[in-house]
């Protein structure tokens, strides 16, 4: 089996063309993933024959990381309980994702093979590579989503992205046409929003999110203050500000942790610096202190100012936790 088939903690990988003894395997461990990935030497399979996935009721998770030309026996895909379904590479024949039945987690590179993809109502979970529309109408139908990834893809506006009342989670990362981030506002679901690489992201996210506790801004911001509208803020995450007083953080009701770079020596306070005051306030001073005690950096201005190197090499707070 080891020629065909590589045994991991949570999954077996198999050679695309060799299913049926990724199945035995997945099997006689007691494992419901399977990835599909391509044969020795990197060689790609023509044909794949998908009838061996009939013989793994307990099949969960089904990847296929492989660029395949065809499939024989569709049938054993959409008659499976599989839940979570992934397709990173391209294909030659269509699966109809609207006839998986039990499909929750859907992660793909979009292509036209891959078909209703925004169609299965039932999906919670999407990740979705190089889309090439350029807002999220078609998103907007899949009123189950609670959270939602877009990679390397030609949105220009979140639109449409209102309608889905259950979402709490989205990604952003790579999206270089993005600007219009709208169609946030007033999302009282919404969570936790990250944008990574961008760069024509508004530097203000102008929208009230009462729930949203996680934000990763990866833009410059004009001042701390555009976190207002989140009431429920716990973590802040921005690339740089123009405006040096970043005290503004510290009357935030409910910011627990943040991070920027660059650390800006201009800055009324470093990220260390803001942590410590926050961890304090949340935590108490002696788990600021521990924290401190365990960070190879405590030379923020603030810490530098109460002494809190030299009080610490001074035992004063030894009685603190470790």
């Amino acid at each position: 089996m080891g020629k065909f088939a590589s045994l991991y903690d949570t999954h077996v990988a198999v050679d695309a063309q060799h299913l049926r003894v990724g199945v035995e395997l997945a099997l006689s461990k007691g494992l419901t993933a399977l990835t599909l990935r391509s044969g020795a030497l990197g060689a790609k399979p023509g044909l794949v024959d998908l009838s061996p996935l009939r013989d793994f009721p307990g099949l969960r998770d089904l990847g296929i990381s492989v660029e395949v030309d065809s499939f024989k026996d569709i049938d054993a895909l959409y008659e499976s309980d599989v839940t979570e379904l992934s397709i990173m590479d391209r294909i030659g024949s269509e699966i109809d994702i609207a006839r998986v039945p039990n499909l929750e987690i859907l992660s793909f590179e979009s292509q036209p093979k891959v078909r209703n993809a925004f169609a299965a109502n039932d999906i919670r979970r999407l990740s979705v590579w190089h889309y090439k529309g350029t807002d999220l109408a078609e998103v907007s139908a899949l009123e189950n989503l609670t959270y939602l990834t877009f990679v390397q893809s030609s949105i220009k506006s979140l639109e449409g992205i209102q309608k889905l009342a259950r979402l709490k989670e989205l990604n952003v990362a790579y999206c270089r046409s993005l600007a219009d981030v709208a169609a946030l506002d007033g999302i009282a679901s919404l969570e936790k929003v990250k944008f990574e690489k961008v760069p024509k992201v508004p530097p203000v996210l102008n929208a009230t999110l009462p729930n949203l506790r996680e934000l990763e801004w990866g833009v410059n911001i004009p001042n701390v203050g555009i976190i207002a509208g989140f009431p429920s803020l716990e973590s802040f995450v921005f690339a740089s500000c123009a405006d040096d007083d970043l005290s503004g953080l510290l009357d935030h009701p409910n910011l627990r942790r943040v991070r920027f770079y660059p650390d800006k020596k201009s800055y009324s306070h470093t990220s260390e610096d803001i942590n410590f005051l926050l961890t304090s306030r949340w935590e108490g001073v002696e788990a600021a202190v521990a924290h401190a005690r365990h960070t190879e950096y405590m030379g923020g201005r603030f810490m530098s100012h109460i002494g809190l190197r030299e009080r610490i090499a001074n035992g004063e707070f030894d009685t603190f936790p470790h």
